[in-house]
């Protein structure tokens, strides 16, 4: 079975969790969240599977707790009966109260179909999708830390250049290339790494 490291296309795992978490800290916001998003936003099928038992238990008008959010997934074999809970109790952890719900909502729908949208624009082959998927990722891990608007020293101004220019050219050595296997080639070539390199 395929682990989150194996994953082939870019996930916000940050954003999932912080959603999912929020609705079990307050399971009211299922309502208004559940305009927002559906179970096919989530990347991870186990997370797929757990906004589902969560709907299913809000509209049977159960509570929404660790305890019975385990038990649905029980009876509907996503997990076994030793299985699953600490996750569940990781996810409630993740955020510190339900109060940015919507926001983590809007993140993961709204990111996510820009740049989807903006891969296909560019032409529907692997590399453009790819590319408007890195890009809404990293778009995602900004927006929930907020450190590119925190004050900057000026090393952490040096440090944010730097990561802008490496993203930007990773980007653009994406975008560019003929298959994975050429966009892999030219990245080790860059870094001086491999038979191709220039050392």
């Amino acid at each position: 079975e395929a682990t989150i490291l194996d994953r082939k296309l870019p996930f916000s795992l940050i954003a999932e969790q912080s959603l999912l978490g929020s609705i079990l800290i307050d399971p009211e916001c299922f309502n208004d969240l559940a305009e927002l998003v559906s179970s096919e936003d989530f990347y991870l099928a186990e997370h797929k599977q757990i906004f589902l038992a969560m709907r299913e238990l809000y509209l049977a008008d159960h509570s929404i707790d660790v305890v019975t959010l385990i038990d649905a997934l029980v009876r509907a074999g996503v997990y076994d009966k030793s299985g699953g809970e600490q996750y569940i109790r990781t996810i409630a952890e993740v955020v510190p109260g339900a109060q940015n719900a919507k926001d983590y909502a809007k993140i993961v729908r709204n990111n996510a179909i820009v740049w989807a949208l903006t891969g296909f624009w560019h032409g529907a082959a692997w590399n453009f999708i790819v590319w408007g998927l890195m890009y809404f990722v990293l778009l995602v891990i900004e927006k929930l830390t907020g450190f590119h608007q925190k004050d900057k020293t000026v090393l952490s101004k040096i440090l944010l250049s730097i990561y802008t220019l490496f993203f930007v050219i990773m980007g653009w050595v994406v975008f560019r290339a003929v298959s994975l296997p050429d966009a892999i080639n030219y990245i080790q070539t860059m870094f001086g790494v491999g038979a191709s390199s220039l050392v």
